[in-house]
């Protein structure tokens, strides 16, 4: 659900590009000097004139919704006043200066609550004329660890398109703690895409997806994991610019570190969650391009999914104008979709590349948007390769092929896999991919699961290779495939009796130099 979204019927007012729509960010965005040459190019107007007759109806349309807002506020405050519980909140909430909006937002959540984050609620709340999102955490005192470690990632990522952090307040006799965060009024993206799919063509797809990816690529640079990419995490506000929430189920990785705990929303995680493997920051990219998948959608969100949903539970169909489906998308959009969606993570652009392939295409195919003119904070480079700088000393880049075909194993070449862990039955697949990074020889290999032979991909690395994988002799007979030792930094540390930090560091004094990061491809590569 989304973070503090509000969702209510009213349409959002879309910005139309005009002729002079800005692609300029305004003044004290930070942009790296490849976004300048274009965005310079053109500077915001305005439109002058007299009301035309739609917009003389969407102000009567406005005002006969404020109205119904003020009589259904009412409503909720005499309904939120028989609830003893909702009474509490309030008392809570008005000792420090807000005031909840007693508001039907969603027909299955309480007056007030706008959506459900991570860990708790969220309140649509005012202080004095100014609007804010109240995530509320019950038993606060048992998840002490996770909410401090929310509110330490929300004050790292401040940034124009990230619902940014306000304050937290405590509630100590209750054991209740509130996050406050800024309010975005115009309702989730999912929303969004499904009540008005005609709003999204392709000048407004390329600019929200540039602003979501700027958000998630600060956090990246931060060194944060977002793990829960979604439409409803991407938040409107009352004009439909986008703001990412929801950092509840973030991680941050260090220069030596991945993650592998299997957490965020089924449809959108990347298929090395799923599997249970180690992961990093390139979980982020294939979400995000399934969410451009959704935006470019003829008939829902989720349609790559939508056999596997029962039908009950499936997502509305997007309520097109006349039932039609009127826009149409290029080819390049839809490729970069594809290639950040893609099932091996090392064919995954980072965000910093999609940022600049972005960028690159509005000045070889102008689109002009009045988002463009939004502040924006361009992240300078793609996010450290995980992994730091004593693996990347320890693996150098040109090893991968030698390591692999040393076990015979190329691109191409069947073999069965354990379909995850070091047990269990095997299944016939083939090496689709080698590694050259990171982790040299790490095999990706495509194989299908019966009985509905659903297709999966596991990434197996050369000191896994007897454990996971069988590849075929000469009379086609499958024998286990021997791991490699010659990176094993585990019998390295057992031989020399150092640490492993210490093994590394010899490893690296045996190998050639490492070419320098900027030879190197800014891609994010996982080990199993």
């Amino acid at each position: 659900m989304a973070f503090v979204a509000a969702a209510t019927e009213n349409k959002i007012l879309f910005p139309t590009p005009g002729p002079h729509s800005p692609c300029q960010p305004q003044d004290g965005a930070i942009l790296t000097s490849e976004c300048s040459g274009f965005l310079e190019e053109q500077s915001s107007a305005k439109f002058e004139g007299h009301l035309s007759a739609a917009e003389a109806a969407a102000a009567t349309r406005k005002a006969g919704a404020e109205m119904l807002s003020f009589l259904g506020e009412k409503v909720g405050q005499a309904v939120a006043g028989l609830d003893p519980a909702e009474q509490a909140v309030d008392a809570a909430l008005n000792a420090k200066g807000y005031e909840v909006v007693r508001k039907k937002f969603k027909a299955d959540l309480t007056f007030g609550v706008v959506g459900m984050g991570s860990f708790g609620k969220v309140y649509k709340a005012k202080r004095g004329d100014k609007e804010f999102g109240i995530k509320m955490i019950e038993g606060a005192s048992c998840m002490k660890h996770f909410v401090a470690k929310e509110i330490d990632t929300l004050g790292m990522v401040r940034h124009p398109a990230i619902v940014n952090y306000v304050e937290t307040l405590t509630e100590t006799s209750k054991d209740w703690i509130f996050i406050v965060m800024e309010f975005a009024g115009g309702g989730d993206l999912q929303v969004a895409l499904i009540n008005q799919p005609e709003a999204f063509d392709e000048a407004l797809v390329r600019v929200m997806l540039f602003h979501i990816c700027c958000a998630v690529g600060f956090a990246h640079q931060a060194g944060i994991m977002h793990r829960d990419m979604k439409p409803e995490n991407v938040l409107l506000t009352t004009e439909g610019f986008p703001k990412v929430c929801d950092f509840g189920l973030s991680r941050k990785l260090n220069s030596d570190t991945s993650a592998e705990t299997q957490v965020g929303t089924p449809v959108y995680m990347a298929p090395e969650i799923n599997n249970c493997e180690t992961y990093d920051f390139s979980v982020d990219t294939f979400a995000i391009g399934l969410i451009l998948r959704d935006m470019m959608a003829k008939v829902t969100v989720y349609e790559w999914m939508i056999e596997r949903i029962p039908p009950n539970q499936r997502p509305s169909p997007k309520k097109w104008p006349g039932g039609q489906c009127t826009t149409s998308f290029s080819a390049v959009l839809v490729k970069l979709s594809e290639r950040m969606s893609d099932q091996l993570p090392a064919k995954r652009p980072s965000l910093f590349d999609v940022i600049q392939e972005l960028i690159q295409l509005a000045a070889s195919h102008r689109m002009p948007h009045p988002f463009w003119g939004k502040d924006q904070i361009v992240v300078p480079q793609a996010p450290p390769i995980r992994g730091g700088t004593r693996m990347r000393k320890l693996f150098c880049t040109t090893q991968g092929p030698n390591i692999a075909e040393e076990h015979g194993l190329r691109v191409d070449t069947k073999v069965q896999i354990r379909a995850s862990g070091d047990s269990g039955d095997y299944y016939d697949g083939y090496v689709e991919y080698i590694s050259h990074a990171i982790v040299p020889g790490a095999v990706h290999v495509r194989y299908k699961v019966p009985p509905g032979n659903e297709e999966r991909v596991r990434i197996v690395d050369p000191m896994h290779y007897s454990k996971c994988l069988m590849v075929f002799d000469e009379n086609g007979t499958p024998v286990k495939c021997q791991s490699s030792k010659s990176l094993g930094l585990g019998s390295l540390t057992k031989s020399l009796g150092v640490t492993a930090a210490a093994a590394a560091d010899k490893a690296a004094a045996a190998l050639p130099p490492t070419p320098s990061f900027s030879e190197t491809k800014k891609k994010c590569c996982i080990l199993q």
